[in-house]
């Protein structure tokens, strides 16, 4: 769900080196690139297979699985809600169906396909999910098909001593799921009865239960993947993260 934000961001620290301290793999799109959209979209298709393993020199994180340690901890007027040590599977075999950028990189709108995902995570919750009270925490289990995301970037110009930098101003999560099936664990002290029954009720109604709960993932995972770019791209100027 937060891969269209990583996939940015990693175009973001190969953008901070130089080109002739960048391996083979890395390809740096500049501004005056003729068709920056295709550049980006090549970019990432060369870096797939080193996107499941990860490059730690280049700070790019392993996204098989894409782990998220502290996901969600929200609140409604009708559920409160935490998810932690999430872990997802399936996120390196995107598909990304349409790109554009800015010359400057100040917009960037992408959509991605994820055929599949599995997903492990702890969770704890105290409220309504659909018509059902439920209080406790446990483990998840999630396997997701037909994920669609999109992904809306804005950034900003900002002086600092004199010198231009870029942050990041907002990012725009929206993501559509399609079928799966969720499992919940260890939420009733032992009582496999009310479990199951449980669990049954929400895979029979799997659309309006995750449509419950995206929002709220959409909105954390904007928050988390906020903090990281600007962290990432705070101490370096706009002109080395994107040369002319």
């Amino acid at each position: 769900m937060s891969l269209e934000v990583l996939l940015f961001l990693v175009l973001q620290i190969l953008a901070v080196y130089g080109e002739s301290e960048l391996p083979d793999f890395l390809r740096v799109c500049k501004r005056n690139e003729p068709n920056l959209s295709s550049c980006i979209v090549d970019s990432i298709e060369n870096l797939r297979p080193y996107l499941i393993t990860g490059v730690p020199e280049y700070n790019i994180p392993s996204i098989e699985p894409l782990i998220m340690e502290n996901l969600l901890a929200d609140e409604t007027p009708n559920l409160k809600i935490t998810v932690t040590n999430a872990s997802a599977w399936g996120c390196s075999d995107f598909i990304i169906k349409n790109l554009s950028a800015s010359s400057s990189f100040h917009e960037v709108n992408v959509d991605i396909d994820i055929p599949k995902l599995r997903i492990r995570s702890h969770y704890g919750v105290n409220g309504k999910i659909l018509v059902l009270p439920i209080k406790g925490s446990g483990d998840l289990e999630a396997n997701i098909s037909d994920i669609r995301a999109n992904a809306k970037f804005k950034t900003e110009l900002y002086e600092k001593d004199g010198t231009t930098y870029l942050r990041h101003k907002h990012i725009k999560l929206k993501v559509l799921t399609g079928n799966g099936n969720v499992r919940l664990e260890d939420i009733v002290n032992g009582d496999t009865v009310l479990l199951k029954l449980i669990n049954d009720i929400i895979n029979k109604n799997l659309e309006p239960f995750l449509e419950q709960l995206m929002p709220l993932i959409e909105r954390a995972l904007e928050k988390v993947f906020l903090r990281i770019a600007n962290g990432i791209i705070d101490t370096f100027t706009y002109d080395q993260l994107f040369p002319v």
